[in-house]
């Protein structure tokens, strides 16, 4: 599965990210590819990965993958839909592409940085939804083997959800806590989300047995899949120490999406074409 963590900045995304990439990869013993695409770059501190300007980053690599999608020079990233034959990457068993701009952490898992943070942008003059339009397409034509999963750290907000920078994965994850601006974000993605067709679900972070969060339970109920307790663990960013009772909430989290129909047989690279279409029909107008 490809999943999305999405939500307001500093509600939890990259805890998330570290959470999920990390049970997988080490309780459940599966392959996991994890991608930071946010600009803090926090999913690679909370792994242990240092980012640094010799860093390999996704976006450096953005006219390689043109090269790879037959794109001219002057072509647009949306003429690929247009392209015959188009090549697909591949997760674990590594493409050449994937091989280059990916770290091996261990046995199991794997990095992926889009780059939006480093220093060498400051004076570039592209926005980042222009740097992230190679990540755009890779995720959609990125095929996952079996029992494997992508977790990606996203851009806080939903800036990138407007973007359709997600729509190559097979849902999204929201983190919420009780702040009323964490609640109005996640109103916002589950709007933009349902009109593009991507799933999208909660898990309530730094959750504690309040009428707060039983107010959150209650107006969330169709979209909650989980909890991320308070933990001294997720502060030291100690996955080792992480508590029996988050353990058993990251597996509770992963078997409900393992169990959800709408996550099989979806076409994500349809998904993204018709959204592009649409996009492209509207700015025309």
């Amino acid at each position: 599965m490809k999943i999305a963590i999405l939500g307001k900045g500093g509600s939890g995304k990259s805890t998330i990210s570290w959470l999920l990439a990390s049970y997988l990869s080490t309780n459940l013993n599966q392959p996991v590819l994890a991608i930071d695409a946010d600009h803090n770059m926090d999913l690679s501190a909370n792994l242990g990965f240092e980012v640094n300007a010799k860093t390999k980053t996704l976006l450096q690599y953005n006219n390689q993958l043109r090269q790879i999608l037959s794109l001219k020079e002057n072509d647009k990233w949306f003429e690929t839909f247009s392209l015959p034959n188009l090549p697909t990457f591949s997760f674990p068993n590594l493409d050449s592409f994937s091989q280059e701009i990916s770290y091996q952490l261990n046995s199991n898992l794997y990095l992926q940085i889009l780059g939006l943070g480093q220093e060498s942008l400051l004076y570039q003059d592209m926005c980042s939804h222009a740097h992230s339009a190679g990540l755009k397409f890779y995720l959609a034509l990125l095929k996952l083997q079996p029992n494997c999963n992508l977790i990606i750290d996203g851009v806080a907000g939903t800036d990138m959800l407007n973007y359709g920078l997600y729509l190559g994965c097979n849902a999204s994850i929201v983190s919420l806590e009780s702040h009323i601006n964490s609640q109005r974000v996640l109103d916002k993605i589950l709007v933009i989300n349902k009109s593009v067709g991507l799933p999208t679900y909660v898990v309530l972070n730094k959750y504690q047995d309040n009428e707060s969060y039983a107010q959150l339970q209650e107006k969330y109920a169709e979209y909650i899949i989980g909890k991320i307790n308070l933990d001294n663990a997720i502060v030291d960013n100690n996955y080792d120490f992480l508590s029996k009772q988050n353990i058993e909430n990251l597996a509770e989290i992963v078997t409900k999406l393992s169990n959800f129909d709408d996550l099989k047989n979806q076409n994500s690279w349809e998904r993204l074409k018709n959204f592009q279409t649409k996009k492209l029909g509207l700015e025309k107008d």
